[in-house]
């Protein structure tokens, strides 16, 4: 039950994202994109790590945050947002 919660989260916060940037246009620089994507990418971090059944399904959430993430922008020694979801991605295939 608890991993269903996990992606039901996650499916919900990768239409919200798709939505607001695709949709309505909203640059992924914006604050409401950047905390979207985040929550994501925390979100995916915490299943990936738990080994969740089914976490290969979860491709279209990891693309779509990807898409929405902003380049650069923060500090040196971490990994971007495009970077993280770019490892998600290659943990799941």
């Amino acid at each position: 039950m608890v991993s269903h919660r996990y992606f039901h989260e996650a499916f919900r916060l990768a239409c919200l994202m798709q939505l607001r940037s695709f949709v309505l246009g909203t640059p992924p620089v914006t604050l409401g994109i950047r905390l979207l994507v985040r929550k994501a990418l925390s979100l995916l971090e915490a299943m990936a790590e738990q080994n969740l059944p089914g976490f290969c399904s979860a491709h279209w959430v990891i693309f779509t945050t990807a898409v929405c993430a902003a380049p650069g922008g923060v500090e040196s020694g971490e990994l971007d947002d495009r970077a993280r979801a770019e490892k998600l991605y290659d943990t799941t295939m």
